[in-house]
């Protein structure tokens, strides 16, 4: 039971003592103090309350999965946590953050939601627990408002909106982000953010949430179950929590049906309805492991000689908006295999043709598709004016129609207008091709594009703060495979590369040398 200090011992009100008080400990608390700083299932099944909504303030008494999280949360340094609806696992983290600013000092510790007052409120039950804590293990309270709490061992706790700028100029040293699966441009943030949290030795990271759909939350958790990065995961199911049985289950599946039910509580990553795949078949889409990687450049399959490649390429303006993107695609035999993918969202238009041409070449003189809207002409006009490469895809309007032709002539253009009629038919042709396995080995980052490219108006799009650009290169090749000439692309246009006549990589025809960076995201081709 808490102790009711004099006025001027607490802060704010008669549960929170305030800082820099000259306090005498008996020995059976300095004991007590020793072993809740070294114990936080101790400290919080002992001393933690909890507001229950038919009883009040309880005792914290932690189920079975709520030590086996604390325990996680204090044995590792990143967790994600997928968990069904209503199962407690918030309150458990609030708890062990008070834990954990009680008896570190010198934290801080930054707790993120989707909305601001999701975060708020969390520091709120923080808070509520703070004030059931007995005098002599509380450090005392220096700020207390709806935002921040800063304690007298100079460790804090700050709440607020998960965005880029939510916790800048801050030095995190445990990061929460809950809720993360509903949280809008949450890629931006994590490339943004996550590099600086995960630079220090000792900092901690926790990523819970609830599923919904195939986005950044089901990419880590799904990694690390599969151990490809270093999250330990925790999960969470329905039969877990108390009072949850069969009789509970359709009682939900009567209110919920089973769709809502899978989602809410059976911890299930359903794709939307209206994206392009279905959802079944994103869940059964795994990424090939490829055999060089780096921040732009995936390799799946290096050249192979006697293979023809189809070179895709997406451009953007190269200011950290849209990437500009390649996917190159061996189309020698079915199923189609993406062998090879590159993407940047700082190339600028000017240097992209000094990327695409030197991988066009190694991969056996690839035919070449570019998307020509706005920039992407200048591309395209580049590769063929500049770098001379004659393996380039030109249309013209035949019939009405845009159309792949062959050569060069006065009424072709060189490469592909993405109209609303070749999305249209690329889109309808992608999703047979990946449905039905004949187009394969997908990339991580593929996937996780086509599990956001969803219906719009009466075509197909990224959703909101996603990107399709790889995406967009299956589009086109889509399309491409619907053209007469692609069935022709056995012809002399696909040439085997004679080691001697080789392009040397490196040096351009232009005078344009490759900047550091550029050469260090293809090092790859300088073997």
């Amino acid at each position: 039971m808490n102790l009711i200090h004099k006025n001027k011992d607490y802060y704010l009100n008669s549960l929170i003592k305030r800082t820099n008080l000259a306090e005498n400990y008996t020995e059976e608390q300095v004991k007590e103090y020793v072993r809740c700083s070294q114990d936080p299932e101790y400290f919080i099944e002992k001393y933690v309350r909890i507001n229950s909504l038919d009883h009040g303030f309880i005792p914290f008494k932690l189920r079975g999965y709520q030590k086996g999280l604390i325990k996680s949360f204090h044995e590792n340094r990143r967790v994600v946590l997928l968990s069904p609806r209503q199962s407690g696992k918030t309150i458990t983290a609030a708890a062990f953050i008070l834990w954990y600013v009680f008896f570190n000092p010198d934290k801080t510790v930054a707790i993120l939601a989707n909305k601001a007052p999701v975060a708020r409120e969390i520091l709120a039950r923080i808070v509520a627990a703070y004030e059931t804590i007995p005098f002599f293990l509380q450090p005392g309270a220096k700020v207390l408002n709806k935002g921040s709490i800063e304690l007298g061992n100079n460790s804090r706790i700050i709440a607020s909106a998960t965005s880029s700028t939510a916790i800048r100029g801050f030095s995190i040293n445990l990061l929460m982000l809950d809720e993360f699966a509903f949280v809008d441009h949450a890629e931006d943030f994590f490339k943004s953010t996550f590099p600086t949290i995960s630079s220090g030795e000792e900092t901690k990271i926790f990523i819970s949430s609830t599923p919904n759909g195939l986005n950044l939350f089901h990419k880590l958790f799904s990694q690390a179950k599969t151990g490809e990065n270093d999250f330990v995961p925790f999960e969470i199911t329905w039969e877990q929590v108390p009072g949850r049985d069969e009789v509970w289950k359709k009682q939900q599946l009567d209110i919920l049906g089973d769709l809502g039910f899978r989602q809410e509580y059976g911890n299930e990553f359903l794709g939307s309805s209206n994206t392009l795949i279905t959802g079944d078949k994103l869940r059964e889409l795994h990424a090939r492991i490829p055999v060089y990687e780096d921040i732009n450049t995936v390799i799946n399959y290096y050249p192979e000689e006697d293979h023809r490649y189809v070179c895709m390429v997406d451009v953007a303006a190269g200011k950290l908006g849209d990437y500009s993107t390649i996917t190159v695609i061996d189309v020698t035999q079915m199923p189609y295999k993406i062998v090879y993918t590159w993407k940047c969202n700082k190339t600028r238009p000017i240097s992209l043709s000094n990327i695409v041409v030197p991988v066009c070449v190694k991969y056996n003189n690839a035919y070449l598709v570019i998307e020509r809207n706005s920039i992407g002409r200048a591309v395209a006009e580049e590769c063929h004016y500049e770098h001379e490469y004659e393996y380039l895809a030109r249309t013209a309007i035949i019939n009405k129609r845009q159309t792949i032709t062959a050569g060069f002539s006065k009424t072709s253009d060189p490469g592909v207008e993405v109209t609303k009629t070749v999305k249209r038919i690329g889109c309808s042709v992608l999703k047979g091709l990946i449905e039905e396995n004949k187009i394969v080995d997908l990339t991580k980052d593929h996937i996780y594009e086509l599990s956001n490219f969803i219906s719009k108006a009466d075509s197909y799009s990224a959703a909101v703060g996603k990107h399709d650009d790889l995406v967009m290169n299956l589009v086109l090749f889509s399309w491409l495979t619907t053209q007469s000439y692609f069935k022709e692309l056995d012809n002399p246009g696909f040439i085997q590369v004679d080691d001697d006549n080789e392009t040397p990589f490196g040096f351009m025809m232009d005078g344009h040398e490759l900047s550091s960076e550029q050469l260090d995201d293809m090092r790859w081709l300088l073997g």
